[in-house]
Parts: structure tokens; C-alpha cells; sequence
């Protein structure tokens, strides 16, 4: 038997009470995601902002540290030889703006960090180059201030020598380093070669001399696994 009016409506009251919780949840659901959406861009946008603020940070800085071996380099020759012709105070200044100069370092690469990672790692960078500045132009006017207390122009003649040879070195130590990167192995022993001899004026310990023969010496040194490299790369990439 068919059901009554009667019947129906309590079922039709419990479809539409359905239909309007439904309804309601949907609109509540979509004005949830409406109102999200604004705050996920800007989210997003702040964190490609950050990102952005890191990379040309950290692309700065990089630069900067290469130009800072110059006289990170200089100063270790100069250090190494000081006490033989200058006054032993410029010496230990020499020394201790070195050292200042020679702690700095370039922090490991950040990839897919945090708004707040990008944000912190780009201040500490910017923070850092400041001061990588300041130690840079400390060192620079010490390494000026022990050569005019210096009479020894031969000493300063080899120094000067091996800092011009190093401006060529750190170019040919990076078309290397881009041809190890694309398979060039075969680079590898004379780059390493350079690279151990190159890396023993920037690091904490550093060689000492004490005469025109052994500064002669270092500066040969670096020249032959300079000359070495070049030929490997000339004989092994493709110009």
C-alpha cells in the first residue's frame, strides 16, 4: 500500500535537513578555502622572496671569498717572511689580520629550507660579507704598511711575482674544476697537484720562509703545477 502524505513528510524533512547540513558544510568548506588561498600565495611568494635573498647572498659572498685570496695570499707571504726585515709588531698585526681573514669560509648550499631558513641564512650572509669586507681592507693596508717598512726589494720582487702568478692560477683552477665537473678525469692528478700547493698559502698553517732561495722555490713550485694543468687542459678539453 502506498504510503500517505502523512508519511512522506517526516522523510522529506529528514532529505531536505540532509541537503541543508550538506549545503552548509560545502559553503563553509569553500569559504575556508577561499580565505586560504590568499594566505598560501603570500606564503609562497615570501618564500620565493627569502629564497631569492639567499641565492644572491650566497652568490656574493662567493664572489668576495675568491677575491679575498689575493690577499689572504700576499699576507702568507709576507708572514712567512716578516720577521727577517720588518719590525716585529707589524708582523704580529700582519698575522692577526690574517688569521681574521683566513676563518672565513663559504657556508654549505641551502636547498628546499624553510621561509625561515632562507630568511636567517640570508642575514647571516649579508652579515658575514660585511664583515669578510672589514677583515679584507684590514689585511690589505697591513700588507702595505709591512712593505714600507721592508728595504729587502728582492723579497718583495718574488712576492710579487707569485701574488701575480695566483691571479692566473685561480682562473686556470676553475675552467679546470668546469671540465672535471662535464667527465674530464684525466685532469684530475695535475689539478689536485695545483690545488694542494695553491691551498697551503690559505689555510691556518702555511709554509715559513726565511730566504730569497726557499720564497724562489715556492714561487718555481707553483709555477710548474700552474704550467702542468694548462697543458693537460690544452691537450685534453676542447677550446
Amino acid at each position: 500500500m502506498a504510503p500517505t502524505s502523512t508519511e512522506r513528510t517526516p522523510a522529506i524533512s529528514r532529505r531536505f535537513v540532509a541537503i541543508s547540513i550538506c549545503a552548509v558544510i560545502l559553503v563553509v568548506a569553500l569559504i575556508a578555502a577561499f580565505s586560504l588561498i590568499p594566505s598560501y600565495l603570500d606564503d609562497r611568494d615570501e618564500k620565493a622572496y627569502q629564497q631569492g635573498r639567499y641565492d644572491i647572498a650566497y652568490d656574493m659572498l662567493e664572489i668576495d671569498l675568491r677575491s679575498a685570496e689575493s690577499e689572504l695570499f700576499e699576507a702568507t707571504l709576507l708572514a712567512s717572511t716578516c720577521r727577517t726585515f720588518s719590525q716585529e709588531v707589524w708582523c704580529d698585526m700582519l698575522n692577526l689580520y690574517r688569521e681574521s681573514l683566513q676563518e672565513h669560509s663559504l657556508p654549505n648550499y641551502l636547498t628546499d629550507a624553510s621561509t625561515e631558513e632562507y630568511r636567517a641564512a640570508a642575514t647571516v650572509q649579508s652579515s658575514t660579507l660585511r664583515q669578510l669586507h672589514a677583515d679584507q681592507e684590514r689585511t690589505n693596508r697591513m700588507i702595505f704598511r709591512v712593505k714600507e717598512w721592508t728595504e729587502n726589494d728582492e723579497v718583495l720582487k718574488l712576492i710579487d711575482e707569485t701574488v701575480a702568478i695566483t691571479r692566473d692560477i685561480r682562473q686556470t683552477l676553475q675552467t679546470a674544476e668546469r671540465a672535471l665537473d662535464n667527465g674530464a678525469t684525466v685532469l684530475e692528478k695535475p689539478y689536485n697537484a695545483l690545488r694542494e700547493e695553491y691551498d697551503r698559502y690559505l689555510g691556518p698553517s702555511y709554509p715559513t720562509y726565511t730566504t730569497v732561495e726557499d720564497l724562489t722555490a715556492a714561487r718555481d713550485r707553483l709555477d710548474e703545477a700552474h704550467r702542468d694543468l694548462e697543458e693537460s687542459i690544452a691537450e685534453n678539453t676542447v677550446q
